[in-house]
């Protein structure tokens, strides 16, 4: 039987290493990349050339790679913060999700937003405490339900929502207990965003 060692007796093993923004080691770095760029780069561009204007889908020019040297001017309090300390770049939770789990939603709507709102009353009765809106690709498209590239499309894969007045009667009388709510969009070229709402029992 192997003999286990008191907690007191043991020692974490020291780690030696640079801080990331030590003026030293960005400079290191930054001879690092260079000689990157001049080598693996180019040997890899020379079999398969990189693509131009990568951007992301709010159409911000993505780098070939991220380094420390991006973040050399970073202030920590200003730009990072603690959890549930604005900026909220850790999140809006001091613990995080040690203490506050993920809300799972119930994901539906179809139909008319009257058929919408009646499934949505029914799963709350049920003891649903999250609720995330389904909408038809019409909907989520842009067009209004009697648009003529809507047809035969209405209301299959989600809710038809053309107006404001369908949010309202999507919503009505749904949020008297709290409830979280998010609208999930999806499209063919798009990846999912989903919109929380700002608090809780409301659109």
């Amino acid at each position: 039987m192997l003999e286990q060692k008191p907690p007191d007796t043991y020692q974490q093993p020291a780690v030696e290493q640079c801080t990331l923004f030590d003026k030293a080691e960005l400079e290191r770095l930054k001879l690092q990349r260079q000689h990157w760029e001049e080598t693996t780069v180019l040997q890899s561009q020379a079999r398969m050339p990189e693509r131009d204007n990568l951007i992301t889908t709010s159409s911000v020019p993505i780098n070939r790679v991220y380094t420390p040297q991006d973040n050399e001017n970073i202030d920590y309090t200003r730009d990072l913060g603690l959890p549930g300390e604005y900026p909220y770049t850790r999140g809006v939770q001091p613990t995080m999700y040690r203490a506050k789990p993920w809300t799972m939603r119930m994901f539906a709507g179809f139909g008319t937003a009257e058929d919408t709102n009646a499934r949505f009353k029914y799963l709350l009765t049920q003891g649903q405490t999250g609720l995330s809106t389904a909408f038809d690709m019409p909907t989520l498209y842009g067009y209004d339900t009697d648009h003529p590239l809507a047809a035969g499309e209405f209301g299959k894969c989600g809710v038809a929502v053309s107006s404001l007045a369908d949010m309202e009667i999507l919503s009505w009388q749904n949020w008297a207990a709290h409830c979280k709510t998010t609208s999930s969009r999806n499209t063919a070229h798009r990846k999912n965003s989903f919109f929380r709402q700002s608090h809780p029992c409301a659109w």
